[in-house]
Formats: structure tokens, sequence, C-alpha cells
């Protein structure tokens, strides 16, 4: 992961204090990566990456200097940004060049500090590399972990009852809000100006990519050609470094993503995770078997449970709170510091990618909450009753009018409207989570965080893309042959997009082969079937959290809270039934082990 801490202070004792107890707190334990620093009169930056991530520094004639962490693409010439050309632009544009930096494509975070001490900062424009800050009565800290600030004399780490509901609702903070009280996130498409003079922050807003498109394709035709078009050139854009790698998942934007960078030359190893029986790596592995790739299954190598979930109750406090994704893909040897091709955000790009919710219609509020902003996390209903003390009653409404606010700022237009929703709510917790997780050991390269293919979807007619409709056509178009192999998901059993001869017993033949497949590994290679690795960790978390439930006196009920932990969900995949059992489980588990932990730090 690209982690970094920074600090603005003139007082150099505490900023060597702040440091000190900052710096190993910003990656897992045991991880091993490059550190570096840079300093000028009143501020310093450290950090703590693996060689796989792309870093870049450069230094000003007056002490000034710019540090751009990640990778970030030019709007309009395809070219990769360099710590130099983003010194200028700050230094020569200020707040414009901020605003300018917000329609480069990526994951990416930078920092620049001007010769005069002036400090900006910001992320990609979809708000997935997280930044954290702090600004105390006289000085300025960031950082990629919550935890890195808990040194500073004047941060208060005491959890924000406000930010702690959203926290549940949300399955991560969409918002400025966090999990501690003087703890802030920057939010989408936003940058950071701190003057240390007058110690004055200012947070300047810019346009969320696809914001201001305006509808102009209304036929599935010109909607399809549209969608090869911008499809192929971000991924043109995004692997013009190499690429070794591939998550190869069993559904569709992996897949497409994939057969796409493979029509540019490339070929990756492909790895997918999970059970070699599971009907995810049973279609993962005839698409690579089809572009003649690589292929790899993960088959449930995890680490030691108990491993992991000391390295995720460290992670907890770093990245800034509690989750229902697990810390365990560091042993896959093949993926560690490669250059990863994934298809992660390509479903929000093509939003709304589903039908309303039942009896709601899409866009409005109902269907937002069911579908989006509270799918991943903890129903309100159910957190009312397993809040205890009054101040988080009070600030559990509080949390839902916030809420509310929030989603009535976005388009009247509801496909619209569903796809700002989707891209804050449910995106940037749970795929910036997860892409964060992934970048400790190697670099995702994600294709569909690119500002024009944003732009160009946003400008066909929401209808055309209701049910994957316009994505489906898509890749029928592209790819005839790998839209005839079955497509794994999490909301059902695996089926083609197009039916051929060859095809015709599919669900006999899968059936087959799952079967075949566990009897090879229990009769010919002698192996007993496994827990799934995911479930083992959760397993391990849950017995962490019954065991430490005292830890939630006072915010939880205690009697409710052991009632939602032993009910523990122990399917081996998420389906349309027990996805959101599963989802609100893990992240109440997750908070419970959060609050033991903090509490053994006091």
């Amino acid at each position: 992961m690209p982690s970094f801490i920074f600090h603005s202070n003139q007082n150099e004792t505490e900023k060597e204090l702040l440091f000190h107890h900052g710096n190993e707190c910003i990656v897992p334990r045991g991880f091993n990566g490059t550190r570096g620093n840079i300093n000028s009169s009143n501020t310093c930056l450290r950090w703590h990456i693996g060689t796989h991530v792309s870093l870049e520094q450069h230094h000003s004639d007056n002490h000034g200097f710019a540090v751009l962490i990640g990778e970030a693409i030019a709007e309009e010439s395809d070219d990769y940004l360099s710590a130099e050309s983003l010194f200028a632009m700050i230094a020569n544009h200020k707040e414009a060049g901020a605003s300018r930096l917000s329609r480069y494509s990526g994951f990416y975070a930078w920092i620049v500090v001007l010769d005069d001490e002036t400090v900006y900062c910001g992320s990609d424009p979809f708000g997935l590399f997280p930044i954290y800050y702090f600004k105390g009565e006289s000085s300025f800290s960031i950082a990629t972990s919550l935890k890195a600030l808990h040194a500073h004399p004047e941060y208060d780490a005491t959890i924000d009852p406000i930010g702690f509901c959203r926290y549940l609702m949300e399955n991560g903070g969409s918002g400025h809000r966090t999990l501690e009280r003087s703890g802030k996130r920057l939010n989408i498409a936003e940058s950071i100006r701190y003057q240390p003079v007058s110690n004055r922050l200012t947070i300047s807003k810019h346009s969320f990519p696809g914001q201001h498109a305006a509808k102009s394709i209304y036929t599935l035709d010109e909607a399809v050609d549209l969608s090869i078009e911008a499809s192929s050139n971000a991924v043109k854009r995004h692997t013009q470094r190499s690429v070794e790698t591939c998550l190869l998942s069993g559904g569709l934007d992996s897949r497409q993503i994939l057969s796409t960078a493979q029509k540019l030359g490339l070929n990756p190893k492909c790895v997918t995770l999970g059970s070699r029986d599971s009907y995810e790596n049973i279609c993962a592995s005839k698409v690579a078997k089809k572009l003649k790739l690589a292929w790899e299954c993960s088959d449930n190598r995890y680490d030691d449970p108990q491993e992991i979930l000391k390295d995720e109750l460290n992670l907890f406090s770093l990245g800034g709170g509690f989750n229902g994704l697990t810390h365990s893909w560091g042993q896959l040897e093949t993926l560690r510091n490669s250059r990863c091709l994934t298809g992660l955000y390509l479903d929000i790009t093509y939003a709304p990618f589903r039908e309303a919710y039942a009896n709601t219609s899409l866009g409005s509020y109902a269907d937002s909450v069911e579908r989006c902003i509270h799918h991943f996390g903890i129903f309100p209903s159910i957190l009312s009753s397993l809040v205890e003390e009054n101040t988080f009653k009070q600030a559990l409404q509080t949390a839902l009018s916030e809420v509310q606010n929030e989603w009535e700022q976005f388009p009247e237009d509801p496909h619209e409207r569903h796809w700002h929703t989707i891209a804050r709510f449910r995106a940037r917790p749970h795929h910036g989570r997860l892409i964060w997780k992934n970048a400790f050991y190697f670099w995702p390269v994600i294709p569909a965080l690119d500002v024009p293919l944003t732009e160009s979807i946003r400008t066909i007619d929401g209808q055309l893309m209701q049910s994957r409709k316009l994505q489906n056509e898509t890749f029928i178009k592209m790819q005839p042959g790998l839209a005839a192999i079955p497509f794994a998901s999490a909301g059902g059993r695996p089926r083609p997009l197009i039916k051929t001869r060859e095809n015709a017993f599919y669900k006999q033949t899968q059936k087959l082969e799952r079967r075949y497949l566990r009897l090879k590994k229990k009769y010919l290679k002698n192996q007993t079937t496994t827990p799934y690795g995911d479930l083992a960790c959760w397993t391990a978390a849950k017995d962490y959290a019954v065991q430490n439930l005292d830890a939630t006196q006072g915010i939880f009920d205690i009697e409710m809270a052991t009632k939602l932990t032993s009910d523990f969900c122990t399917a081996t995949h998420a389906s349309k039934a027990n996805m959101r059992d599963l989802y609100s489980q893990r992240l109440l588990i997750g908070s419970i082990c959060w609050l033991a932990y903090r509490r053994c730090q006091d």
C-alpha cells in the first residue's frame, strides 16, 4: 500500500514525536517495503510503500516539494503525470491547478508544499485513495491512517457517535466523518489547502467525473459502439505500463477488461480467488483457457486465521475502521509485487445496472437505502435496537438525517441519482477498502477509474443500462465466444449471455464438473474438504468478538449483540438470500473487535 504520514508543524519536538508514533502504524506488521522521507523548513513527509508502488518526488530551488504516489493519467494526452509537472501545476495555478488535477484518471494521491510552506493535497477524483487529516491550533497532519494521528497532543481519538453509526450503516464512511472525533477523511472530488502562517485550512470542491455530462445517446446500437470505444481506450490508457497479472473473477467486469487487454497484446497470468471447485473458479478457468492464458486458483491458500486476525486488528485502526472484508491475500506469491489488472469499479461505471428494489422506484430514497446506502451495512431498524446509550440513539437519528440531506443534493434524474448514490455510498467504502487492501501486496491497475470513460458512459440514456443491458450487449459484440461461457455471480447460479449449441447443457455440465473436482480433491489428492478460507478468518474474528463483548458496554445492548454474533452466518459464499446477513453480521463482529482492540491500546 502507498502509505504515508505528513506533518506541517514549527515545533520540532512535537513533530518528531508524531513521526515516532505514526511511522510504524501505516503498514501491516511484517510488511516489507521501501521507506523514504522529504522535508522542508516546517514540514516533513514520510512514506512506507511496496516495491510495486509508483512514487515520484520533485524538489524546488527554495525548499518546496511535490510527491505523487500512484499513477495519474491526463484526460486528453494520455500522459502519466510527473512530480515535476505536479509542482508546476500547483505553483503556477494554485486552486485552478488542484481542480485540473481532479480530471486525472487512476488510483493516486499527491502532496505539494510550495516555497512559502503552503500545503496542497488531493487524491483520485473517485475518492478511493484514503486521505485522513487533522488541524491543530498551529499544525496540520495528513495520513493514510487515523491511528498515525493519535500521538498529536490535541487529537481527540474518542468515538464520534454519529460517525460510528454512519460507519455501521454504510460499511465505511462515505463523507468527511470518521469513527473518531478529530479525524476527517477527504471526500470525493476534493482537495486541501493549508496555510501555516494563518493556520487556515480550506477544502475545495471539484466536479465529480461525469457530473455535468449531458445525455445524447438514446439508441442501443449507438450506446454499444460508444461503450466499446470508450472502454477499449480506458484499458489502453491504463496499461501503457507493464501488467504481469490479472485478478480474474468468474463475472463480467474482469472478463471484459482482460479480453480487451489481450487484444492490445497483453498476456497476464490470471489468478482467481477461492476454492477450485467453486463456480467462480470453474468459469474463470474456462475464460483463461479460451484466451490461452496461464491461470491459477488460490484454492483457499490462506495464512493462519489467528495471524490474519492479528493483522486485521492492527488494520482496523490503521485504515480508519473495520469492514466486512479480510486482509488475507498476501500469501499469493503470483500476485505479490506485481502490477495486477482488475475489473474493479466497472459495474459502477455502468450503473444503474439493476432494476429498482421491490416496491420502490429507481432513484427513490427507499430504493437507494435498500440497494446502495445500507446494502453492505447494518440496517437502521436493527441498529436502533442494538445501540443502547441515548447518545448513540440520538446520533443514529442525526446520522440518518445527514445521509438523506447528502442524497438530496444528487441530480433529480432517477438514473443519475442512482449512479451518484452507488458511487458515493457503496463504491467508496466497499470498493475503496478492497483496492486499499490489495495495494499492500500488488498494484491494482483499474481501467474503470478513468475520467473519459465515465464522461462517455454518462452521456448514454440510463434506461439502456438497467439489468446490465448495455454492458452485456457491449461484451457480446466485443467477445461473442467469451460471452458464451457462463458468468458466476453472487446473486445466483452461473449463466451465459448467449446460448449456443456448445453450451446448451451448461447447467448439467457445470454440476458434473464441480462434483468431479470435489471427488478429485477428496480421493485422488487425498485431501479432505477444507473450510472456505474467508470463513475461517471470520470464525476466528467471531470468537474474539464473543470473548470481548464487554468492550461494547455503554454502546451496544450486550444481550442483543450476543444473539446477533451467535447467529453467525456460516455460508461460504454470498447470495441474494444471505448477502445482507453475511455483511451486517461481519460488520458487527468487526465493530466489536475494533472496540476491544481500542480498549487494549488505551
